[in-house]
């Protein structure tokens, strides 16, 4: 819930007038929460409150569509990524200047860790995995009002701060936040 997330962030009470969120069709018609965009404040609201942390967490999207085994996922993840703390798509990805979020940040963000395209890392973030240590640390960032849209938040700090990164393994095409498939590709 948005007021869980301003309650526990109060930085997102500010990101929330961020002139360039508010022009965006998704804010300027109210049809969407902070949550949309601030994935990381999102998940660390449940994930602090946990009396028991696992030391990995799982976040995929509610529009994913997987069809394979979770199984031999996971076995693949072990393999080819071992304890990276955060594993996800376009490890080594820069935004372009024209990239419409990358004025969506906190001032304390960019006084450490910079806001040009040189300095951030972006990633397709509907399938990612974060450690226990990263998730705390994002947390910790955020309480100190360090924040941005989460696409470039959680890769920007993981390769800033030398957290063990890895390439999330190809899960299949199309791979992508509007990306479709037949009916008869589905049963494949």
């Amino acid at each position: 819930d948005e007021s869980d997330m301003i309650r526990t962030y109060p930085v997102l009470r500010d990101l929330k007038r961020n002139p360039r969120l508010q022009e965006s069709v998704e804010f300027s018609r109210g049809t969407h929460s902070l949550a949309w965009g601030l994935h990381a404040e999102a998940l660390n609201v449940w994930y602090q409150h946990l009396e028991r942390k696992p030391s990995f967490v799982w976040c995929f999207e509610d529009d994913v569509g997987f069809s394979g085994s979770l199984e031999t996922l996971l076995d693949i993840v072990r393999r080819d990524c071992g304890d990276a703390d955060l594993i996800t798509a376009d490890v080594k990805l820069r935004p372009s200047e024209a990239w419409w979020w990358l004025e969506v940040h906190s001032t304390a963000f960019a006084e450490r860790y910079g806001n040009d395209v040189h300095n951030i890392y972006v990633s397709r973030e509907h399938v990612q995995r974060f450690s226990m240590r990263f998730l705390d640390r994002l947390h910790v960032l955020s309480l100190q009002r360090v924040t941005c849209w989460s696409e470039a938040l959680v890769p920007t700090i993981a390769h800033a701060e030398n957290f063990g990164v890895a390439e999330l393994p190809r899960l299949g095409t199309p791979f992508a936040h509007d990306g479709r498939v037949t009916a008869q590709e589905w049963e494949h």
